[in-house]
């Protein structure tokens, strides 16, 4: 399903979809050059950010949701570049390792994400109550 789409609304779009309803009230929402698909792994990367309240970093997305990096970063960005979510460099310099990248969702992006886990019932809807 389309959830996001590049262009805001127009008369071709609208002829898309019965009637233009769906598309016209999709680019309400956003008019932004990403596609977002309400994939599985799309669904479980959203319902990690949900439950976490704060700042996550990847690999912590990536082993709650039970997805693999390759599947969760390039989410992560997309849900970036959509203006879903925040990210930026973690400042805990006392930490070993590398840094961490840390990812939030905006305010917006939450309201979206529990929106979605719960018209597609998600598991993770029913623990979210109105976060």
């Amino acid at each position: 399903m389309l959830v996001v789409l590049q262009e805001p609304h127009t008369p071709v779009l609208d002829s898309l979809v019965s009637g233009g309803h769906l598309l016209r009230e999709i680019c309400r929402v956003r008019a932004v050059s990403v596609y977002l698909r309400l994939t599985p792994a799309l669904l479980d990367v959203l319902a990690c950010l949900v439950s976490t309240g704060e700042a996550v970093w990847g690999l912590r997305v990536s082993t709650q949701s039970g997805r693999p990096t390759g599947t969760v970063y390039p989410i992560l960005e997309r849900l970036e570049r959509s203006g879903f979510l925040n990210s930026r460099w973690d400042a805990d310099e006392t930490r070993p390792g590398p840094r961490r990248r840390l990812y939030e969702l905006t305010r917006e992006g939450r309201a979206w994400a529990t929106q979605q886990l719960q018209r597609k019932g998600h598991p993770a809807a029913a623990t979210m109550g109105e976060n």
